[in-house]
This record gives C-alpha cells, sequence and structure tokens, in this order.
C-alpha cells in the first residue's frame, strides 16, 4: 500500500491542566491512548496521535499569584513535566500542543471569527455560579448547600456567584442538531452510558454558553476586545485542530487527519467534547470527530485520589519501581475500559508476574531458547503439520481477527485477554507436545510453530505491555539470559505454571478428590456444582473448552452462567447450548441498569422460555459504586422481580452497600413468603442473611470465604444452615486461596466447598451433598445427573 493510500487514525487525549504535577490519571490516559494508536499503526494505518497541555485559564493564574511567579512562568515550568511523562512511559506520541504556542493564538482566533460571522457570538452580561476548578458554570439545582450557606458545584467543589460583562455564543440554537447527529450517529458518545447522560443534558434544554472573561487576563485575547479573555473550553478544544495545521484548512495534514477519529477523555469533561465541540464545529462550518470517548477514574485501593487524604501516585515514580511494561499491562488488562478501576500492589504485582512473567515470559523463553539452542537461532522452515499443531495455528491466525474486532470497539482489556487466551493455549501446546524432550526430532517443526504463534500477539500484545520488543530478540542468541523479567513476588525459578495453578498445572493445588477423574456422583466420589459464574466474559474467550474440562475433572458437574446484559444475552445463551452440562439466566446487572435498555419484564419473561434459562438476574442494587443511577437500578430490580414471580424461576440477587433497599423492594414486590432465589456472593453481615432465608432465598457463598480477612463472614456462614447454602466462584473474578489475585474458574468451586466443611466441621462430601442437593430444589429447570450416572 503507497503512503498516498494508506487509511489514516486521528487520536486526542484530553489536554493536561499543568497547575500541578502530572499524576496517575494523567498517566492512565496516555497509556490506554497509546495503546489504540499502538494497534492502529501495527495494523497498517497512518496515525496522528496528539497530547498536550493547557495552559490558560484562572487556576493558573490563581496558582502562579501564590507561587509569586506569572502564568507563563508556571506554564514554562509545569508543561516539561508533563512531557517528560509520556516520555518516561514510552507514549508514541506524534505531537505534543501547548495553549501558549504561538500557533494555537491563531488558530483559536480564527475559530472565533468563523464562529462570530455565522452570527453564534454576541456580547452580554452573565451572573452565575462559577467553579474555578472545573471551569463551569452551574445552575442552582445542580448545587449542594453547606450548613454554613456556601454551595458546593457536583463535583464538591466550592463555586462562587460571578456577574461580569461577557461574550455568548449561541448554544440554545444547537439543541435539535446536536440531538439530531446522536441518534444518527450512536457511536458519537462512548460508552453508552456517557451517551444517555449527554442525551439527557441536553434534552433538558441548552442555554447559551458565556465564552469570554474579564476578571482575569491569562488567556487568548478575544480578536478586536482584547480586555475580554475566551473562555478555557472555546480555547482548549480548539487545540484538536491547531494540532493538524489549523486554521490551514487546505492544508496537507488537516485535509488528511480531519475529523479525528477519537477524543479519549476522562469522563468528567464528557459534556464539554460531546455538547460544547460539536457545536463550535457545526458554527465553524467544520466536521465532525467520529467517536468521543470518557473513560472511567482510577481509584487507590478503592479510595479516590486527593492530595489532603496523601493518595495521590505520581506515575513516574510508579513506572519506576514496578516497571513501564507492567504498568501499562496492568492498566489496560486490570480496567474495563470505561469504567472506573482500582489497583494496589498486590494486584499489579500479582497480575505482572501471573500474565507477564509467567504466561507470556515462560512462552517466550520456551520458544525463542528453542530456537536458539536447537535451530542455531534461525527461524526453521516448518515440517508437516499435526493435528495438535492445525489446532494451534488456527487458533492463532483467528486472534488477529478477534483482537481487530475488541480493539474498533475500544475494548482494550477484551483485546488483551484475547491474546493472553492464546498465549496461555501455546503454552500448553508446549506442555502437551513436549518439543524440548521426547520429540526433539521435530524441534525444528515446533520452532517455527511457536515463534509463530509468539508473534501472533503482536498486534494486540506489543502495543499494551512491550515497550522494548528488542530484549524478546536478545533472547533467541541468548538463551541462558531468559525474559521473564522483574519477578516482583519471586515465585521461584522454573515455576511459571506452580506460581498460578499449584504444584502439577491447572487441575493441581484443588482439594482432594480421590482421583476419581470425572465426577458425576458415582460410588460416592464429589459431585460439585457452580451456581454463579461469567463464563461469556472475555477473560475465557480463547479457551473456554479448556476451562469447562478443567471444571468437570475437578468433580463441577453442572454451571449457571450468568447474563448482566440483556443485549449480549444471544452469547451466554449461546455457551448453555454448546455445553450439556451449563445453563443460563437472563437479566441486567445493576451496574449497567443505566446503559442497557429500559428493563421490560416481558422481554425477560419471553427470554425465560428457552430451556437451558433457569433463572432471572443478575439483578439488584449496587450503592457502593453507582455506575448506574439508584433510580435505574430500582426499576429494573422490580422488573426482574416480576418476571422471576411470572415464570417462577429463582432470582439472583446482587446487592452492595444497599442491603436495606434491597430488602424492602423484595418484600414489597412479593410480601412476606417464601421467594425462590439467591443473594449471590455473599459477603454481608448475618442480620443480611437471616432476613434473607426469612425471604426464602438462599446464601450463595463465592472464594471470598476463603480469604484471611473474611473473619466476620467466616462467623456468619458457622451459624447458617446447611440447607441454606450454595456454592459459586463468580469466576473469573474473587479466586479463592490459593488461587487470590489470578483469574477465577469454576474448577476453583471446590476450595469454597472445603472451607465450608472446615468452617462447619463436616466432610467434604457432606456438603457437596447438600449444595448440590440445594441447588437441585431451587434450579428445578436443570437436569441433574442421578447417582448411577456413568
Amino acid at each position: 500500500m503507497s503512503g498516498s493510500d494508506r487509511k489514516t487514525f486521528y487520536l486526542t487525549t484530553a489536554i493536561s491542566y499543568p497547575n500541578g504535577a502530572p499524576h496517575i490519571g494523567h498517566a492512565y490516559e496516555a497509556i490506554a491512548s497509546d495503546v489504540i494508536a499502538r494497534f492502529k499503526r501495527l495494523d497498517g494505518y497512518e496515525v496522528m496521535f496528539l497530547t498536550g497541555t493547557d495552559e490558560h485559564g484562572q487556576k493558573m493564574q490563581q496558582t502562579a499569584e501564590r507561587l509569586g511567579i506569572t502564568p507563563r512562568q508556571l506554564a514554562d515550568e509545569m508543561a516539561p513535566k508533563f512531557q517528560a511523562m509520556v516520555k518516561h512511559l514510552n507514549i508514541s506520541n506524534d505531537d505534543f500542543i501547548r495553549t501558549t504556542e504561538p500557533r494555537h493564538y491563531a488558530s483559536v482566533s480564527e475559530l472565533w471569527e468563523r464562529m462570530k460571522h455565522a452570527g453564534d457570538i454576541y456580547l452580554g452580561k452573565y451572573g452565575g455560579w462559577y467553579s474555578v476548578r472545573d471551569e463551569a458554570y452551574f445552575g442552582e439545582d445542580e448545587l449542594t448547600t453547606q450548613p454554613d450557606g456556601s454551595k458546593l458545584a457536583p463535583t464538591g467543589v466550592p463555586v462562587e456567584w460571578v456577574e461580569e460583562e461577557s461574550y455568548f455564543f449561541r448554544l440554545s440554537a444547537y439543541q435539535d442538531r446536536l440531538l439530531a447527529h446522536y441518534e444518527a450517529n450512536p457511536g458519537f458518545i462512548q460508552p453508552d452510558g456517557r451517551r444517555n447522560e449527554v442525551m439527557s443534558f441536553v434534552k433538558a434544554g441548552l442555554k447559551d454558553l458565556s465564552i469570554s472573561r474579564t476578571t482575569f487576563d491569562w488567556g487568548v485575547p478575544v480578536p478586536g476586545d482584547p480586555k475580554h479573555v475566551m473562555y478555557v473550553w472555546v480555547d482548549a478544544l480548539t487545540n484538536y485542530i491547531t494540532g493538524i495545521g489549523y486554521p490551514e484548512r487546505g492544508g496537507e495534514a488537516f485535509g488528511k487527519f480531519w475529523p479525528a477519529d477519537l477524543h479519549v477523555i476522562g469522563k468528567d469533561i464528557v459534556r464539554f467534547h460531546a455538547v460544547y465541540w460539536p457545536a463550535f464545529l457545526m458554527s465553524a462550518d467544520l466536521p465532525l470527530p467520529k467517536h468521543v470517548f470518557g473513560h472511567g477514574f482510577l481509584t487507590n485501593r478503592g479510595e479516590k485520589m486527593s492530595k489532603s487524604v496523601g493518595n495521590v501516585i505520581d506515575p513516574i515514580a510508579m513506572a519506576d519501581t514496578y516497571g513501564v511494561d507492567q504498568i501499562r499491562y496492568f492498566f489496560c488488562r486490570e480496567v474495563p475500559f470505561g469504567q472506573d478501576g482500582s489497583y494496589s500492589h498486590e494486584a499489579l504485582v500479582n497480575r505482572s508476574n501471573a500474565d507477564l512473567a509467567n504466561d507470556f515470559g515462560n512462552l517466550a523463553q520456551r520458544s525463542l531458547s528453542m530456537i536458539a539452542k536447537n535451530c542455531g537461532g534461525v527461524v526453521p522452515e516448518p515440517g508437516d503439520f499435526s493435528e495438535a499443531d492445525q489446532l494451534m495455528l488456527d487458533q492463532t491466525d483467528a486472534l488477529l481477527g478477534a483482537v481487530r474486532t475488541s480493539m474498533n470497539r475500544f475494548e482494550i482489556h477484551t483485546m488483551l485477554a484475547q491474546v493472553w487466551g492464546v498465549i496461555g493455549e501455546a503454552n500448553r501446546y508446549f506442555a502437551g507436545e513436549a518439543p524440548l524432550g521426547a520429540e526433539e526430532d521435530r524441534s525444528e517443526a515446533h520452532g517455527n510453530r511457536a515463534l509463530r504463534h509468539r508473534r501472533s500477539g503482536a498486534p494486540g500484545g506489543h502495543p499494551g505491555p512491550d515497550s522494548h520488543p528488542g530484549r524478546r530478540r536478545e533472547v533467541a542468541g541468548q538463551p541462558g539470559r531468559g525474559t521473564r523479567g522483574p519477578q516482583l513476588c519471586q515465585p521461584g525459578p522454573g515455576r511459571a505454571a506452580e506460581a498460578r495453578y499449584g504444584p502439577a498445572g491447572p487441575s493441581a493445588g484443588l482439594p482432594a478428590l480421590g482421583g476419581r477423574g470425572r465426577h458425576t456422583g458415582q460410588g460416592g466420589s464429589l459431585m460439585l456444582v457452580d451456581s454463579h459464574c461469567h463464563l461469556d466474559f472475555p477473560d475465557f474467550a480463547e479457551e473456554l473448552d479448556a476451562v469447562v474440562e478443567r471444571a468437570r475433572a475437578a468433580g463441577v458437574a453442572r454451571m449457571v452462567t450468568i447474563c448482566t446484559k440483556i443485549t449480549e444475552f444471544g452469547r451466554v445463551r449461546g455457551i448453555a447450548e454448546r455445553y450439556d452440562d451449563i445453563y443460563c439466566t437472563v437479566g441486567i446487572h445493576p451496574h449497567e441498569a443505566d446503559s442497557q435498555p429500559e428493563t421490560d419484564a416481558a422481554r425477560l419473561i419471553a427470554e425465560a422460555q428457552h430451556p437451558k434459562v433457569v433463572g432471572i438476574g443478575e439483578s439488584g442494587l449496587d450503592y457502593f459504586y453507582e455506575h448506574s443511577g439508584r433510580e435505574a437500578q430500582q426499576r429494573s430490580f422490580r422488573a426482574h422481580i416480576k418476571a422471576a414471580r411470572e415464570t417462577g424461576l429463582p432470582l439472583v440477587v446482587h446487592t452492595r452497600d444497599a442491603d436495606d433497599d434491597t430488602v424492602a423492594i423484595l418484600r414489597e414486590e412479593h410480601g412476606e413468603g417464601a421467594f425462590p432465589g439467591l443473594i449471590h456472593c455473599f459477603s454481608s453481615s448475618r442480620e443480611l442473611a437471616e432476613k434473607s432465608i426469612e425471604l426464602g432465598l438462599y446464601i450463595s457463598l463465592s472464594g471470598i470465604v476463603t480469604f484471611k480477612k473474611a473473619v466476620d463472614l467466616q462467623e456468619t456462614v458457622r451459624a447458617l444452615p446447611l440447607d441454606r447454602l450454595l456454592l459459586e466462584t463468580d469466576s473469573p473474578y474473587l479466586a479463592p486461596i490459593p488461587h487470590r489475585g489470578r483469574r477465577n474458574e469454576p474448577a476453583f468451586v471446590a476450595h469454597t466447598a472445603k472451607m465450608v466443611a472446615e468452617l462447619k466441621g463436616l466432610s467434604m462430601a457432606e456438603v457437596e451433598k447438600a449444595t448440590t442437593e440445594n441447588f437441585a430444589r431451587l434450579f428445578k429447570k436443570v437436569e441433574m445427573p442421578s447417582a448411577q450416572a456413568a
């Protein structure tokens, strides 16, 4: 493909406000954007990737005054810190824009003149509640009044009443055009929850926007009226066209890259990018960007980062401690892109060791050292393919299409899960084929296929953690050095499989089941059930057959895979249809109550007629995260209860920091009588457990009960009647000890059973029998294996 024919992709981050040093939130946005940019380059696109700093505004002026310097001096001191951060994190940006540059002054002034020429700018007076920190005005109905009479913005920061002469932009004139654009381009604002928020805001009515200030002078002067400086959002948003040569609209870069393919921003500034920015562009008769993606926030061990709390993390120090590749991979794999995420030292260490050092490190070490040792460091020609070879190569060849689909949806975490799924299969291929042992005569063929497979991760794996691919290539000529990299927890040399699964690989480390193989209840062997797992999640996409086989080998006779999005029910149902021993539910998780279609009990009831659908949910209330509004959660919960009541199927209930409302709604909707259902992944109080049992619900226990700090939960389990207990994994989450910190899977339900047996002073057989019988009583549509089954 010639240079002129190449596809183009223009990607931007939000520009950072440099009135303080960069923090991990700035780093996260840059890393995620960089992964997208690198993937697009690998996929044949000519990419333009822009980041930078937003250096004007009242906050900068006030900070400079406190420091006794000018705003320009502050900007010149702080902007290089952000430039150093992106360089240190190996961000591949093509340009770094500073809004104090002459090229930006020219760009903003031209945009202003075009909006003025369109009749959309006029002079007036403005009075309103203004937040300096948010650079925004808020309506009275959006504020919270404190006991001392002061008022806070929705973001929790103080506001002050400001009255001044101001230029206005006729934002109200663009309400219908914006709504029409959202309807015609449903992917313009992502994820869907952000789109719903923006559409609700616009439908409520737009007011004209104040776009200049006279109360400070640190900004771009308004053309023809220099006592005014431009409001920060006109100034800041315009950087996206400054970076590709505007106002030279006929220039090569602007013509090639505009409109932007993707603006990556924090969820707190979606309104400005999805309402103000497209309105400005419409007024200036410029094309609109194709996508605006509002990512979530990072928390430190679940706590919002704050300078006052002292938990703000310096990204450069973090990279120096753990490694650039490690933090790049962790944030992109651990945090679903678009949602909030949390991190801790333990989580970062465990993910790095399990995935990078063990999974990827083992594959690189095995393949490259084998080629160096047995093939003279030269990639050999392949020989004849065995059935195992072809299966492995087919999975490898299918990977690019899968990760391309994920990245076109900006699902970075899904893409990495897909890549690591194939990496896991490759390691199992090595173990099964023993290319360095019994089949040394096939080492050249193995070497060729192994390297092909390792390279297959490049379109997905390379943009994430692999900032230094040359280090891997060195290993082919230096097999003794290895590529494991720093083992943050040092599980011991040569023990990668043990670090992940236990001494003998995936099926090891489980409670002893007597070596009976597949357990179906015959002859006293164990028969377990996993009443709640998520087999449709990306973590299992590339190795579901292997996961199911490991569960069967561990004695898990039945599994229920849970639906969390009605829009993805087809995929969940498809898994249940594919395996005889897997069933499913239909429902909408409370986290998805806002982003999914309005919950309709009739639709749930209709889908529940499928023979493999055995329950309704997972539904309930989650006030801890509140990814969806409480009213939406409650409305959805009531619809699920109605569907469960009318179908007679059990309700799978999720509750977190909402126990009182959960119980109240259950009683209100169903009364005090017995109610078929369960509280899944129970980790709450004994009081909730007893109230739930009174309602007729079962208590389902996950790997949490094995955690060392789960003392209160363990005491509750001791007190609960065995005939009301169920077992689950909630996999891929909440892996039990000894697998904690790694991906969970149904096979590990045996660990939870073992802990329940210890807590209640019973044998494993007694716990297995009781929980399986409880499962059969609740999930009546499940065809259970007979005690005489072979």
